[in-house]
């Protein structure tokens, strides 16, 4: 029996993932720019549990029976399945750092003139850091270092290899 494929429904069922795809892709962008108030905490924790434990048993049902019958087709599914699962693990630590207020901090190295004062230097540093609490919400502090312009960056903190305090040689 040879069995034909609707091309029609391939075609619009391509074209809605291609499009669900776009929603969720522009939705990811707006709440990493625009952070919302997590609501429900504790259903977004349940569907994630929820989420693993299904897809987990999907995978394992669909690697077995592919291996019984030997279709490779069916355990690709299978770990295609596990996949969704560990996405859904992802979601539940996610929703855990929610819960216990983990936000991030930033480190940020800024170059200005070596012609400033240091108190314009430090005016600088606190705009800096007051545009970026207020512009990325998420972040609960950064710390704004601010360098000459001809010296800037990691290279130009480091310390080089010397010894002190009976201490073997060493560097920061």
């Amino acid at each position: 029996m040879i069995h034909h494929r609707n091309t029609y429904q391939e075609n619009h069922r391509a074209h809605n993932h291609g499009r669900t795809a776009q929603v969720h892709t522009h939705g990811a962008i707006d709440r990493f720019f625009h952070p919302r108030i997590v609501k429900y905490l504790w259903a977004v924790i349940a569907a994630s549990v929820i989420g693993f434990i299904g897809n987990e048993a999907v995978a394992q049902f669909r690697i077995k029976v592919g291996n019984e019958i030997g279709s490779a087709s069916l355990v690709a599914d299978g770990h295609h399945a596990r996949v969704d699962g560990f996405t859904s693990l992802s979601v539940l630590f996610g929703a855990v750092g929610v819960w216990l207020g983990h936000r991030l901090h930033a480190e940020l190295n800024v170059a200005v003139s070596p012609e400033l004062s240091v108190e314009r230097g430090h005016e600088i540093a606190k705009e800096v850091r007051h545009n970026l609490l207020h512009k990325l919400r998420y972040l609960s502090n950064a710390t704004i270092h601010v360098d000459p312009i001809d010296a800037s960056g990691e290279d130009y903190h480091r310390i080089a290899e010397h010894e002190h305090d009976d201490l073997p040689a060493h560097s920061h």
